[in-house]
């Protein structure tokens, strides 16, 4: 059954929610859809205010037994969210693979200047249709890789931290052997993407695969380990400072976590390393973005945002002080010069 039979089937008792782009689509395929519109996105809606502002609406839908998700990251979020307040089964069908937000069980919510993964929502079921999909701008589809491409740099981040705190990453203690093995398996992931790179330019059948199987791994691997940590690091800190201090809110998450991902890069790349045969570097990154087509999108952010994306990255190592992260293990003069040197000759 495509995306249009299904939203064919549903009634009164299905609450859909949606965004702007999918909903004029939905009404014409079956005009008595009961729609909540999530009329914005970015991450400004994601605040446990807006959150609760978005279940009031539902609530004064009327009574509904199940809840359709049908568009991208803030839509899945906001209805987690109301699934979770209102004891009601959650389905999942991404208009676009721009995060992996329909994969989590968590609900990622934006706390003034940081964010709370709260709650734990399990869909009953994720549905896919390659023609709804191909209705968003492919390079949409491909930002979503940026929450697989950041465990580059988020197990980087790991293993430097644990390497500086332990000595040695030669430890029998049980529970960090587990994680190491987690993380190598995580690592994995992009290395698998990096060589699909012909097949991530255009929407099928096989882009579409790949991309799930990577966004289930991750979060599996994520929720075994107990905790998002092979996945996000300092590259995420990075787009949270652009997001809460730079005040970049209505730029998509991938552009900023991508971008994050080159320039931690770039910092891990000036520290001692532990792995360094396993290491993707920045200029293996970039060339990857080229092929694919977006490090024009992200070459153009950097130019038209430079003030900030220069200050943010100075203003970092202080923001990421609440997290665990290997940038608090450099010193704040090496921290410095290190950007310094990033910013006289970075690709972006």
């Amino acid at each position: 059954m495509n995306w249009k039979e299904l939203i064919s089937t549903f009634d009164s008792s299905t609450l859909i929610i949606t965004s702007l782009s999918p909903a004029h689509l939905i009404k014409c395929e079956n005009p008595k859809a009961k729609l909540q519109i999530v009329d914005f996105a970015g991450p400004k809606i994601l605040s446990l205010e807006n959150l609760n502002r978005q279940l009031k609406i539902a609530k004064a839908n009327g009574d509904f037994n199940e809840i359709f998700a049908i568009g991208g990251g803030t839509v899945s979020e906001v209805a987690k969210f109301i699934s979770h307040e209102t004891l009601t089964e959650l389905n999942q069908m991404p208009s676009v693979l721009s995060t992996d937000s329909p994969f989590c069980t968590s609900i990622a919510i934006r706390n003034f200047d940081h964010i709370d993964y709260r709650f734990l929502v399990e869909p009953k079921r994720i549905c896919f249709d390659e023609d709804l999909l191909r209705l968003a701008p492919m390079y949409l589809n491909q930002l979503g890789l940026c929450d697989i491409l950041s465990i580059i740099t988020a197990s980087n981040d790991w293993y430097i931290r644990e390497l500086k705190r332990r000595g040695t990453l030669k430890c029998y203690d049980t529970d960090f052997v587990k994680k190491k093995k987690l993380i190598e398996l995580a690592r994995i992931i992009p290395e698998e993407i990096r060589l699909e790179m012909s097949s991530l330019r255009e929407i099928t059948p096989k882009s579409i695969s790949i991309m799930i199987n990577a966004f289930l791994r991750e979060v599996y691997i994520c929720d075994v380990f107990g905790n998002a940590s092979p996945e996000e690091g300092a590259e995420h800190y990075f787009a949270y400072t652009l997001e809460f201090i730079g005040g970049i809110r209505e730029v998509p998450h991938g552009i900023l976590v991508l971008i994050g991902i080159y320039y931690i890069l770039r910092i891990q790349e000036f520290m001692e390393y532990v792995d360094p045969e396993r290491m993707i570097d920045s200029d293996s990154f970039i060339f990857f973005l080229r092929m694919i087509g977006l490090l024009g999108r992200l070459q153009i952010f950097v130019r038209e945002n430079r003030e900030i994306v220069e200050n943010c990255l100075y203003e970092l190592k202080n923001y990421a002080k609440r997290y665990d992260t290997f940038l608090n293990f450099i010193k704040e003069d090496s921290y410095k010069a290190i950007i310094k040197q990033i910013l006289k000759d970075s690709e972006l």
